[in-house]
């Protein structure tokens, strides 16, 4: 099974998160205003973490594969 957590605790937050296969776990964090993030996972025992807590910014975070481990932060505005 897979597994995510999306949390959005400010205004005018887009977020998708997307899972494709087996054992991928993946947490996506929002906390300021209008920022923008696409999380994609397409494979097995993925692990993604990606947080904004600054406001205006875009992320995207792709794994394909096995095994594969990311961390984004983005702590200052674009």
């Amino acid at each position: 099974d897979n597994s995510a957590s999306l949390a959005q605790t400010a205004d005018g937050n887009a977020a998708r998160l997307t899972q494709t296969g087996d054992e991928n776990k993946a947490t996506l964090r929002q906390d300021a205003s209008d920022n923008r993030a696409t999380l994609t996972q397409d494979g097995a025992q993925n692990s993604a973490f990606l947080t904004q807590p600054a406001d205006r910014n875009e992320a995207t975070l792709s794994q394909s594969g096995e095994e594969n481990n990311a961390s984004l932060w983005q702590t200052a505005a674009n």
